[in-house]
């Protein structure tokens, strides 16, 4: 079986990097009396939701500096094998394929207008599907806010730009499933135990359920029912180090249709590179699998140092409200 890839992209790596080491600082750990979490069993999260070999990037400096604020040799040498160095040329020419098309829609300097600020989410995820179709990886990034941030992007596209990235958007399938996430509050010496999980059966038959995913022969609900019995295969064979949860999996699979849509009526000259790279898919018979980056970011941070401090601090507001009305 091939090796499969989960593409990180550097934006996500520093967000990543920046939730794991705030999410242990002194300050919140004191004053909102957590517990401090191990960031070596989220960065295991990643890996074990995803049913992946390795993280593929174009800047492994990103991935570098990652992986090297965790601080145990053992993890950093594990974590070292586990990233893949991907075509930097591939991920240039996808990123150039979409930036080219909003630069011929757009002004010069939209960028830096706050109006197209809503665009910024679309045009990333665009981005990434070239990027998948270019290097034969999946992705990882937030999904829920899809068709939000398409709507309002609405207000400041052009309708010849809109609809047919509309008509590709909604192509997106999304399905609720049990994926395995790895327990954050576990023992160091837990490691070990991770080490030889990734190399057991119960997991490299759920990896294997997920490649069956990535191909477009596969019918997609089997291949979903297949993922789903294989997390509860390796939660009941390591329900000590793994837990069960709800994730959203998203799909995307590419017809000619779709690829005409989207880019037909573009002009040639700035949407070939774009529907080249889409066509990819078609001509390796492969579909694009997203997984969810969101429940991971919620539990560590959102709801564990955010929302408490969120609370906290209105606590406090009401007790010196109280104060000075005594």
């Amino acid at each position: 079986m091939s090796s499969r890839k989960l593409y990180v992209s550097p934006y996500l790596l520093g967000q990543m990097s920046v939730v794991e080491q705030i999410s242990n600082e002194d300050v919140f750990i004191e004053s909102l009396k957590i517990e401090e979490i191990n960031t070596y069993a989220v960065t295991f999260d990643y890996l074990m939701q995803c049913g992946v070999d390795s993280f593929a990037t174009s800047s492994m400096k990103d991935y570098n500096n990652f992986v090297s604020e965790k601080h145990e040799k053992r993890l950093y040498n594990f974590l070292k094998e586990k990233a893949t160095n991907i075509s930097e040329s591939k991920v240039e020419n996808a990123l150039k394929s979409i930036e080219d098309i909003f630069q011929y829609y757009l002004p010069e300097d939209y960028h830096r207008d706050e109006k197209y600020q809503e665009v910024w989410s679309i045009k990333t995820l665009l981005q990434d599907i070239m990027i998948a179709s270019n290097t034969g990886t999946s992705l990882f990034r937030k999904v829920s806010t899809i068709t939000q941030d398409l709507e309002k992007s609405k207000e400041v596209l052009p309708l010849e730009l809109f609809h047919p990235i509309k008509y590709l958007i909604n192509s997106i399938c999304q399905d609720t499933i049990d994926l395995p996430n790895t327990k954050h509050y576990l023992s160091k010496e837990d490691f070990k135990r991770f080490e030889k999980v990734f190399k057991e059966k119960p997991f490299l038959d759920y990896k294997t359920a997920h490649s069956e995913l990535d191909k477009e022969e596969v019918n997609k609900n089997t291949a979903l029912s297949n993922i789903q019995q294989n997390s509860i295969n390796l939660y009941r064979k390591h329900n000590g180090l793994i837990n069960i949860k709800k994730s959203i999996l998203t799909t995307l699979s590419i017809t000619p249709k779709i690829v005409d849509v989207t880019f037909g009526k573009i002009p040639g000259t700035v949407a070939d590179l774009a529907s080249k790279l889409l066509s990819n898919l078609i001509d390796t018979n492969r579909r694009i699998v997203i997984y969810d980056y969101e429940p991971i970011y919620n539990e560590v941070f959102i709801e564990r140092v955010i929302n408490p401090m969120k609370i906290k601090i209105r606590e406090e507001r009401e007790e010196e409200e109280k104060k000075k009305l005594e």
